[in-house]
């Protein structure tokens, strides 16, 4: 069976699901070069489908979401078109349908979104995610989305955190009260219909986490940062029962859209801040951490009734202390100032408060499951919060879980791998089994072709100043140069799920040269003092780091530096680092180099961060990745699928 997942949110992706496993993952800003692009067209539904080997008319079915409020911007090339509506091969009608069926509503009332509204009074970051619309607003054809799945609200209560333990959930664990996930329409692509379901945002992100798990008993959390808490679209607690997904009630967190805000306003970007907070946390203190601000909306109301707001609320506060500490608010934000305590303070706070809500919120769902009757010892967190390193290895060391598992691709970008997912498994109930889950290897964009590899070389072995290596020899010349202090671009097979570069598109350095610190931030043209991380070999981990689940294949999750000063350029400035681990026994290119260079230092460590410049989404294609490699003066070698370049110096 083949599944189709297109997700139109920010990061747009396309995914091609076969026999339950993903075959082909398409991510539409690597390959348009435009980050966190939103929309789809038909070009990125013909690589995905290319690369998986198939055509549109093997497709059994087709999973649609996007984000939350947001309609889908389908560009209009004649080729693809949506509609509500059933036909056959869809499965029997879902609990949102037959509500809708049974209070005489159709589904067009309850169609729309304000994407457009944002893009037509200047939100600048919408327009950046799709500038198609303002070059040719007429090549883009629109499709209402679907902001509430349930007419009459299951969610009854609005329980604060420590309230979740009473719920009685168990006639939604037993599968006796079903809650609306989605709802039917027809997708045609080149003249050939197909069933296709339009799906909840965060049932996708559940499915996503829970169906690459290797849990088939879990809690699943979601959370990002939609900013109206009081609605179920912040996110939800589910339960993974042996392959069922049950939804069982929102959970009101405010703290994602909260550190977003937090982030924007100390002047770190918009798409870039929450990113940039949680490396700036570690060079302050947490001084303004107040427990009252730990927990949900609910909790918040309760607490500061007069205050209408949690962002501004939480943000005054942090203000306030500053003003006691008789600092000068006006470097609030000021970049030249940023990791002064009048900065770093304010984001170890807001660090602090996000790993401790956290912790509280898996805390009170593992007492909830416990108190209706199934207790549950794995969770399982996804939506973009979960990309809190800090916060995840909070949560994995305080919510009493023996087990937490994050999936790669846990921010928007997984969404059309979840949608696929929940349709394979949760809609059209095929046999899914933790035993033989995904794994999941994050290893899933298409694969450069050969001969786009040989031509992308082209003008460097024509030009002199350029050594090529082939074969072995081009290992060895490798790690002979990250032996030796160097930094290397590293393009290897098909690029990675998710954010985080995990070696298949990644700059490699040797750690134990303090100035590759400094030196790769320049290369990739980032703030100095922004941290970078470490690969190591598994088998090895728990020598060089502590305090974090092992193995940690996705860098999801910090660890203590054991050593820290023998590891200056990944050892960020509180002692720690965001670990990935590689299995010692694993094929892939820089795993060898990664255990050669072991063997000549001593040291199963190198330092890796993205291959991308600033601004840009991480490269994707052989061609890019020479640009970088010759617009980078300090970069040492490019490894490109097996050739190995380095540039002869004064070239």
């Amino acid at each position: 069976m083949v599944i189709l997942g297109l997700n139109f949110g920010h990061d747009a992706s396309v995914v091609v699901l076969r026999s339950g496993r993903p075959a082909a993952f398409v991510l539409r800003e690597r390959h348009d070069r435009i980050r966190h692009a939103m929309g789809l067209g038909a070009r990125h539904i013909d690589r995905a489908l290319a690369a998986a080997g198939v055509a549109f008319h093997d497709v059994d079915a087709v999973a649609i979401t996007s984000t939350q409020g947001k309609e889908l911007a389908l560009f209009h090339e004649g080729r693809a078109a949506l509609r509500p509506g059933r036909i056959s091969g869809h499965a029997a009608p879902g609990a949102f349908e037959q509500e809708l069926a049974a209070h005489g509503k159709g589904v067009a009332s309850f169609l729309g979104g304000n994407l457009r509204y944002y893009l037509d009074n200047g939100l600048t970051h919408y327009r950046h995610y799709l500038p198609e619309y303002l070059a040719d607003p007429a090549a883009i054809a629109w499709h209402g989305w679907l902001n509430q799945f349930s007419v009459v609200s299951p969610w009854t209560a609005e329980p604060g955190l420590g309230d979740l333990p009473g719920l009685d959930v168990r006639a939604r664990l037993r599968g006796e009260e079903p809650i609306g996930f989605h709802y039917p329409a027809v997708f045609t692509f080149d003249g050939v219909e197909r069933p296709a379901y339009l799906l909840d945002h965060h049932h996708c992100h559940a499915a996503s986490s829970y169906y690459q798990s290797p849990h088939a008993r879990a809690v699943i959390l979601t959370h990002d940062g939609y900013t109206r808490p009081w609605e179920d679209n912040a996110g939800l607690i589910f339960a993974g029962l042996d392959g069922w997904l049950r939804a069982l009630t929102p959970h009101h967190l405010y703290i994602g859209p909260l550190y977003d805000a937090v982030g924007e306003r100390l002047n770190l970007g918009q798409a870039t801040a929450a990113g940039k907070l949680m490396g700036l946390a570690a060079w302050g203190r947490p001084r303004f951490h107040d427990t009252r601000f730990v927990g949900n909306w609910p909790d918040f109301v309760h607490r500061f009734p007069d205050a209408a707001d949690y962002r501004e609320a939480w943000w005054r506060h942090c203000l306030a202390g500053t003003e006691d500490l008789g600092r000068e608010t006006g470097a609030v934000g000021d970049p030249d100032r940023i990791t002064d305590p009048v900065n770093a303070d304010i984001a170890a706070s807001t660090q602090a408060l996000t790993e401790d809500t956290m912790v509280a919120a898996a805390h009170a769902a593992r007492r909830m499951m416990a108190a209706n009757g199934t207790p549950l010892e794995a969770l399982c967190l996804s939506g973009g919060t979960a990309l809190n390193c800090p916060a995840n290895t909070a949560v994995a060391q305080g919510s009493g879980f023996a087990h937490t598992f994050v999936e790669p691709a846990c921010d928007d970008g997984g969404l059309g791998l979840g949608a696929a997912l929940l349709v394979y498994h949760g809609i059209l109930e095929m046999p899914w089994s933790a035993a033989a889950g995904l794994g999941p290897s994050p290893y899933q964009g298409p694969p450069p072709e050969p001969a786009r590899r040989e031509a992308a070389l082209a003008p460097l072995t024509a030009e002199a100043g350029y050594t090529v290596h082939r074969g072995d020899a081009a290992l060895e010349a490798a790690v002979a140069v990250l032996a030796g202090g160097g930094v290397v671009a590293w393009y290897e097979g098909a690029s990675e799920m998710g954010p985080r570069a995990l070696g298949h598109r990644s700059l490699l350095a040797d750690p134990r040269a303090a100035g590759n610190w400094p030196r790769v931030n320049r290369i990739k043209g980032r703030e100095g003092w922004r941290p970078l991380a470490p690969m190591v070999l598994a088998g090895a981990a728990d020598t060089w780091f502590a305090g974090c689940p092992l193995p940690a294949p996705y860098m999801l999750f910090t660890g203590r530096v054991i050593d820290g000063p023998a590891l200056p350029a990944i050892t960020h400035i509180d002692g720690t680092a965001r670990v990935q681990t590689v299995a010692d026994d694993s094929p892939e290119a820089f795993a060898t180099v990664l255990r050669r260079f072991a063997d000549c230092t001593g040291v199963p460590v190198l330092l890796n961060t993205s291959l991308n410049g600033p601004g840009e989404p991480i490269v994707e294609r052989p061609e890019e990745a020479v640009a970088f490699f010759r617009a980078g003066e300090e970069v040492d070698g490019l490894w490109l699928d097996g050739v190995f370049v380095r540039p002869q110096r004064g070239r």
